[in-house]
């Protein structure tokens, strides 16, 4: 399985249990890529989820933008300082908003009862962040198994 779809695997079945979109692409994303962090460090998510609890700034892509924030502290990304940009441009387009109130306001009505899409758009969020990092971390094998995790030390 590649590492993305495994990110996705993970985030999906990390918020059906947690229900918080952001620590579930954080550890999703950091596990599918070999990553370690401290336990510390993936409290930081803990307020983030269904926007902050006011419902704006969707916990899926602040999590997409906090541990790519983490990883490029690893290993510098090419596009640098565009990635935030490049990462809030994808979201919009594959799911309407950036605010979680405004995308849950454009489902049907039966859908914004259910958790279902909010699982579906963190382990889709998971997925394509992981891709933006895989061939960093693992050039020319990135969905190669047994890789050696970066020089660097555990996030802390």
């Amino acid at each position: 399985m590649k590492r993305s779809g495994l990110a996705g695997d993970l985030a999906s079945r990390r918020m059906t249990e947690c229900d918080n979109c952001a620590e579930s692409v954080v550890r999703a994303v950091l596990e599918a890529l070999d990553v370690p962090v401290s336990p510390e460090v993936l409290e930081t998510t803990r307020f983030l989820k269904e926007g902050m609890g006011g419902g704006c700034a969707c916990g899926a892509l602040v999590g997409a933008v906090m541990v790519s924030g983490m990883l490029a502290a690893r290993k510098p990304h090419p596009l640098g300082g565009q990635l935030p940009r490049l990462i809030l441009k994808r979201f919009r387009e594959d799911f309407g908003a950036s605010c979680c109130a405004a995308i849950r306001s454009k489902r049907p009505l039966w859908q914004r009862f259910s958790r279902k899409p909010c699982v579906d758009l963190t382990a889709a969020t998971a997925a394509w962040v992981t891709e933006l990092w895989e061939e960093v971390f693992y050039p020319g094998q990135a969905s190669g198994p047994g890789v050696e995790i970066p020089e660097k030390g555990p996030i802390a």
